[in-house]
């Protein structure tokens, strides 16, 4: 019975010890967002930790104060010299004022510099993009974890 007590406590003990050290490589950055219609917008630039990036985004407002699609593409961009490399791209449609949206990227590399990179902007080959609004994210929080 005392050899199970022990056991049980070195396990709770060194599971704390792992969720307190797992914590240590999560990375998270909170920021607002505007992109007006049909345009592009580059996040600021930091350094991440971790091979999941997350962008959560709470919809504060639409230009038009529509309630219809509203779609944007959501790029993870590493920096690499001087410029950047797409590693992944979402599409979210923002569509609710008051929700949050999230882009999950998963297996990037583990540590480095990265951005979000949004465009609504037209595409005539995409009929989706034909109907896009300018809108507000306040807060955006990009993690890596």
């Amino acid at each position: 019975m005392r050899k199970s007590r022990k056991f049980v406590s070195m396990l709770l003990v060194v599971s704390m010890m792992l969720a307190m050290s797992a914590t240590v490589f999560a990375t998270t950055y909170t920021s607002s967002s505007y992109i007006s219609v049909r345009s592009t917008l580059a996040g600021s630039a930091r350094t991440y930790i971790g091979t999941t990036h997350k962008i959560v985004n709470t919809l504060t407002s639409r230009d038009s104060g529509g309630t219809g699609n509203n779609y944007c593409k959501y790029k993870l961009q590493r920096k690499s010299g001087s410029s950047y490399t797409t590693t992944g791209t979402k599409e979210l449609n923002l569509k609710t004022v008051g929700n949050d949206y999230t882009a999950k990227y998963t297996n990037q590399v583990s540590s480095g510099t990265f951005r979000y990179y949004l465009t609504n902007r037209y595409s005539a080959s995409d009929p989706k993009y034909t109907q896009v609004d300018g809108f507000s994210c306040d807060q955006v929080v990009m993690s890596s974890y």
